[in-house]
């Protein structure tokens, strides 16, 4: 009669009862493994799997695989539990864990995806349930073969867009003439940068007095002054020039010649200027010569010797 007692008390249980005690653990619905083909170093790939998670279990602390040391093809980077809507399974979720790839190769090779053991814990009970193992296939960026044309095997079917760069390098030269072409013309009309800046000698001069009476433009000439008036004479006669030798030395440059009666009237003030006393040349008029006028004189003469009308350049530019 006893061993009757416990079936009787089995089928006393209500409809079911077996079952929920089943369905409390957590167990492995489906698994969705990556694709596994045309994957390159620093793809990350997916592996999913649809659980039955009854409510209460939750991952463990270390449930998941730790980070694979150097060396490993395949790397667990990390995973998400994302709700699923699964047909006649109200408690499933979905879990997805993300593996990358560190190794390169150069032909296609195939990597195992190593099975995952996945800790649960619900309070003290723990289950452990393991993802089946999977396989990919890596190719590689460059195909080693075809190293010379690279650029169209990096990927299937993909093309690089051509860079025009002639029109660049057209645009370039075309703003380095224009700038080369200002740069020349402003070093010939001020006279710097030339390769033979003597032959502008009363260009010369005409700075030089310039920035030495800059502001001052009524005060007397001194004897620096007219150093650099007979220096530019030299230089361009390319022989010491004295007040006799004007006539001459006009005649030899013609575009200077209108300029003519100023330059023996300054001739005329330098010679009071140093082979007079001091009192003489003052009565002599040669302190009454201003620095504005020899600085409009050389003005002139450096006009002229660009080759410019001595009339067309302003007297008084520097003043």
């Amino acid at each position: 009669m006893r061993r009757w007692v416990p079936l009787a008390a089995a089928l006393a249980l209500p409809p079911g009862a077996f079952g929920q005690a089943e369905e409390a653990l957590p167990r492995i619905v489906r698994v969705e493994p990556p694709r596994d083909a045309a994957h390159h170093i620093g793809d990350v790939v997916e592996y999913r799997a649809l659980l039955r998670w009854p409510a209460g279990w939750e991952i463990d602390r270390d449930g998941l695989p730790v980070a694979a040391r150097d060396g490993h093809a395949l790397e667990l980077r990390g995973h998400r539990v994302e709700p699923a809507a699964a047909p006649g399974c109200t408690d499933c979720r979905w879990l997805a864990l993300r593996w990358q790839v560190f190794k390169a190769v150069r032909i296609t090779e195939d990597v195992p995806l190593p099975a995952t053991a996945v800790r649960l814990r619900h309070g003290t009970r723990i289950e452990t349930l393991t993802l089946p193992a999977a396989r990919i296939a890596l190719s590689p960026l460059v195909p080693w073969e075809r190293r010379a044309d690279w650029l169209d095997s990096a990927r299937p079917g993909w093309q690089a867009s051509p860079y025009d760069t002639a029109a660049h390098w057209r645009q370039a030269a075309l703003l380095l003439g224009a700038a080369a072409v200002a740069l020349g013309g402003w070093a010939w009309t001020s006279g710097r940068w030339l390769p033979r800046p003597a032959r502008r000698p009363f260009a010369q001069a005409w700075r030089a007095v310039r920035a030495r009476h800059r502001g001052r433009s009524t005060a007397p000439v001194d004897a620096d002054d007219l150093r650099d008036w007979h220096r530019a004479f030299d230089a361009t006669a390319g022989r010491v020039v004295m007040a006799a030798d004007l006539p001459g030395f006009f005649a030899e440059h013609p575009a200077l010649a209108p300029l003519a009666e100023e330059s023996r009237a300054m001739f005329a003030a330098s010679q009071r200027r140093f082979f007079l006393e001091a009192g003489e040349a003052a009565g002599a008029g040669a302190s009454l010569v201003q620095a504005g006028d020899l600085v409009g004189l050389l003005g002139r003469l450096a006009a002229a010797e660009f080759g410019r009308p001595a009339a067309r350049a302003p007297a008084e530019a520097a003043a």
